[in-house]
């Protein structure tokens, strides 16, 4: 006589083991998935959401420099000299960034990022250098920003470096301030009181 096999159950519970693999993976999917949603709308609400946008900084520009190669960035950074009695930028900014004939850029400098996204370069101009400034004839470059905001210190600096600006960042002293405040920081020890006969403190 013949003794009963086991064999016809195995495919079947091979079945079911794989079944159950496939349904943990995709489970593990899923819950990767939405750790990457989450994780995308915490930087999009709590980091980028922050960032004050400056809507009009390329309005108006129509003559501009090729791209820069592949996916490489230039990056204007700008530091002006705004004397307002509240913050222009940073998380207290409650007066407007730019107003006619108020303040300059007395930081101003190109960043560029590299296709690589591993290495940048820093350029800094030198706020007093004589340029032709589009529209107001030869003049220090840190009036382009006070003559007619962002865009058209984007167009002077375009038009001295032959450089396609792609994004630009503005501080004040204030933002400057808190930015190194939410960097942990500088301990300055001043050996005497001093006071600012202009500001009264």
């Amino acid at each position: 006589g013949s003794t009963p096999s086991s064999t016809p159950a195995e495919p079947l519970r091979r079945r079911r083991t794989l079944r159950r693999v496939l349904i943990g993976l995709a489970a593990c999917f899923v819950v990767l998935g939405l750790v990457l949603v989450g994780a995308a709308w915490y930087l999009q609400d709590h980091l980028v959401g922050q960032v004050d946008r400056v809507d009009d900084a390329f309005a108006g520009l129509e003559t501009r420099p090729a791209p820069a190669q592949g996916e490489g960035l230039n990056i204007l950074l700008m530091g002006t000299d705004r004397r307002s009695d509240e913050p222009t930028t940073g998380d207290d900014a409650k007066a407007p960034t730019w107003l006619p004939g108020e303040q300059r850029t007395d930081s101003l400098m190109v960043l560029h990022i590299d296709s690589d996204r591993q290495h940048a370069t820093l350029v800094s101009i030198p706020r007093d250098s004589w340029v032709t400034v589009p529209g107001h004839g030869e003049n220090k470059i840190n009036a382009a920003f006070s003559f007619a905001g962002p865009s058209l210190a984007v167009e002077t600096v375009e038009e001295l470096t032959d450089l396609r600006i792609d994004h630009l960042a503005i501080i004040d002293w204030d933002g400057f301030e808190a930015l190194t405040d939410e960097l942990g920081g500088v301990t300055i020890d001043v050996p005497r009181t001093v006071r600012d006969s202009a500001r009264g403190k």
